[in-house]
């Protein structure tokens, strides 16, 4: 995984600090790897929380708007897996006249990349 730039500055801090820490001036491969891989980890974790969220939002509009019908979408919607998409149908969800409509919207991105 490629770290954003953000983030692998924020890792570079942190072996810095590290390094005061164990009053080093040298941090091995090693270390270094283990310390990237708890970064990736937990930026994995924070994605799936995201998507989480997202999906639950949507969910939540469409049962607002649409009420207990919107049900029926739930298992497409727990099948995407991109922040984007979903905050496109989180637009869709509001904008929607009704609820098939919206369902038409939401096939277009029922894919297993999404």
């Amino acid at each position: 995984m490629i770290l954003p730039e953000v983030l692998e500055k924020q890792l570079d801090e942190f072996i810095e600090e590290y390094k005061r820490e164990r009053g080093t001036t040298f941090v091995s491969r090693f270390e270094k790897r283990a310390i990237r891989r708890g970064l990736e980890q937990r930026l994995q974790q924070g994605l799936q929380q995201g998507v989480a969220v997202f999906r639950e939002t949507l969910m939540r509009i469409l049962r607002r708007r649409f009420g207990d019908e919107a049900e029926r979408v739930r298992g497409a919607v727990e099948a995407l897996n991109s922040l984007e998409t979903l905050e496109r149908l989180m637009d869709a969800a509001v904008e929607s006249p009704d609820l098939q409509a919206f369902e038409a919207l939401l096939q277009t991105y029922s894919s297993p990349a999404q």
